[in-house]
């Protein structure tokens, strides 16, 4: 009975080695993910470049308030 009881087993291995396929692919999906995060990031800092130029014109108009 004990040998009849192993053969489910291996088969068990073998979806636990499927298992570990998908999280290899899904560590795939996680390091294109990364990348689109790092492009988002770009856009942050670009972003942060209209900001700084909106702060230029405001230093401008406290010149304007002192006078």
């Amino acid at each position: 009975m004990l040998s009849g009881h192993r053969a489910p087993l291996s088969g068990h291995r073998a979806s636990l080695s499927g298992h570990r396929a998908s999280l290899s692919g899904h560590r795939a999906s996680l390091s294109g993910h990364r990348a689109s995060l790092c492009g988002h990031r770009a856009s942050l800092s670009g972003h942060r470049a209209p900001l700084c130029g909106r702060r230029a014109p405001l230093s401008g108009d406290s010149d304007v308030l002192r006078d």
